[in-house]
């Protein structure tokens, strides 16, 4: 149950650019509908009073707020859909503010942040609601990005996050989580002083190359099909949230086994294994729990994404802001996926996915046409795909104490009532990678039977 403290208006703080008007590219259009958003939740343990929390946390976090809105303009602003099907653009107008809420809450902090299972539907009173679509001079304008601050008392808080996949990808968001975070514990006068790197790139001419002309219009008529808020999802109420740890010493055990039975396979990383593993355990709890009638040489597919960033040419650098990610798929039989060792060829099948589609980008960009297709595939608008991965543990982000705390636990409440599940680095011990899961609780229980298995073994 939350009870809301206040509502509010975070305005970006005096010192910036009054407009701002930002094109969208090719790789943007892509995650239209504008409907499609992260929605993130950061919990920090902080035993804190509500009466201290309201005297001293709110004003310290709307005014770290409006100092990081500041740098990052596009949050506080909207996306706009001009008349006559124009191609969308991002913009910020002084006077544009990011919606911030303050609640309280009386569930159980240290409950919440476990690795259990645990409740789906209580994590979404966490998450802020972004403000509705209006209509300014026949335009659509699309509010881009709201945050809700929950208090438990005496325990903690969470921090929700919630924005439009169209305007940014996951490293933007973390980025500009970072950027925020070191405004909060250092102060802006720190900031300015070491924080460059963290300032987004904002210049999308790179990605306005006239080759791609041709592709950002192909892929604009097939955006401007699909509804503007996009499909809703329909969240189980069965659904229970569960995270699973990968250790460093089983990572490296299960490089070992891929390497020994495909020993020319280039790609054998942290994540095809880890990811490798989850694909074959979801398959294998599929089958368990008779949910699927497969057929034995039936090909299934994980879908992921990769960050193109530094493999264009000219590379961009790590700070774009903005989508810049590739989807990619991969295939394996299920009949292999079932076997005790399915994992191996579920990690095959993702590394050789990755040297075709981003080792090699110059056939991908020929093929590029059909990336919409691999989109909606992945995104699971095509019932042949098990699961894919969402996040990355290169989206890393810690905070070690300060005025809210530290950072204990991220949920990526995105992959409730999806075929997805997260993957990001561990906050507990360097090396370890997190896996987040929102399955039926039986279909969990089936899952967590599988992947402790394996783990087990190489122990």
């Amino acid at each position: 149950m939350v009870k809301v403290l206040e509502h509010c208006r975070v305005y970006p703080a005096p010192g910036g650019v009054d407009e701002m008007s930002i094109p969208l590219t090719f790789l943007d259009l892509l995650r239209l509908p504008a409907g499609s958003t992260n929605k993130l939740l950061l919990f920090f343990e902080l035993p804190i009073s509500t009466d201290l929390f309201t005297k001293y946390a709110v004003p310290s976090i709307k005014n770290s707020f409006s100092l990081a809105l500041k740098h990052t303009l596009p949050l506080a602003g909207n996306l706009i859909y001009p008349p006559n099907f124009e191609m969308p653009q991002i913009r910020y107008v002084k006077g544009d503010s990011m919606p911030l809420v303050f609640a309280e809450s009386e569930d159980d902090f240290d409950h919440l942040t476990g690795n259990h299972a645990r409740n789906a539907s209580v994590f979404h009173s966490f998450v802020p609601e972004l403000p509705p679509v209006s209509m300014v001079s026949d335009e659509p304008v699309i509010p881009i990005t709201a945050i809700q601050v929950t208090l438990f008392p005496n325990s903690g808080i969470c921090i929700g996050l919630k924005n439009i996949h169209a305007v940014c990808d996951g490293n933007t968001f973390f980025s500009c989580l970072k950027l925020w975070a070191s405004i909060f514990q250092s102060g802006e006068t720190a900031f300015s002083s070491s924080g460059s790197n963290l300032l987004p790139f904002y210049d999308k001419t790179p990605l306005k190359d006239p080759r791609w002309t041709e592709l950002e219009a192909t892929f604009w008529n097939q955006a401007k099909q699909k509804k503007c808020a996009g499909p809703a999802k329909s969240l189980s109420a069965n659904n229970v949230i569960a995270t699973f740890v990968m250790p460093q010493n089983s990572i490296e055990e299960l490089k070992k086994q891929v390497t020994a039975q495909y020993p020319t396979l280039s790609h054998v990383t942290a994540f095809t294994v880890t990811c490798g593993h989850v694909w074959s355990c979801m398959v294998k709890a599929n089958v368990s729990r008779k949910e699927e009638m497969y057929k034995e040489d039936e090909e299934d597919h994980f879908g992921f994404w990769a960050d193109l960033r530094r493999r264009l040419s000219p590379p961009l650098p790590e700070n774009y802001f903005g989508n810049c990610t590739m989807t990619c798929i991969a295939n394996a039989k299920r009949s292999e996926l079932e076997k005790e060792d399915g994992f191996v060829f579920a990690a095959k099948g993702i590394g050789e996915a990755f040297e075709k589609k981003v080792n090699d980008i110059g056939r991908s960009w020929e093929d590029s046409k059909s990336w919409m297709d691999d989109m909606d595939f992945a995104l699971g608008r095509k019932p042949e795909i098990t699961v894919g991965v969402a996040a990355s543990p290169s989206f890393h982000l810690k905070y070690e104490g300060g005025a809210i705390g530290r950072l204990k636990k991220i949920e990526h409440i995105s992959i409730d009532g999806t075929i997805y599940f997260s993957l990001g680095s561990s906050l507990d011990k360097e090396g370890d990678l997190e896996i987040g899961l929102s399955l039926p609780i039986l279909k969990m229980e089936a899952f967590a039977h599988f992947y402790k298995e394996r783990i087990k073994l190489n122990e």
